[in-house]
């Protein structure tokens, strides 16, 4: 399960609570290229959800 940079910041700020919306304002990106992050981190994970993908996250090492 190996996750490319961008994708470790778009978790990273999953763990954060910001929307796709708020993230991508704050990366100079559209909401749906943030989605579109997160939608291959919940596959890459084999996550339900992004809060479960957050769950996976800090379980495995990937977050602190």
């Amino acid at each position: 399960m190996t996750l490319s940079r961008r994708e470790l910041e778009v978790l990273e700020q999953m763990a954060c609570g910001l929307t796709a919306t708020e993230d991508g304002a704050a990366r100079h990106y559209s909401w749906n290229t943030i989605r579109w992050h997160r939608a291959r981190i919940r596959r890459k994970l084999g996550a339900r959800n992004n809060a479960h993908a957050v769950a996976i996250g800090f379980r495995t090492g990937l977050l602190r």
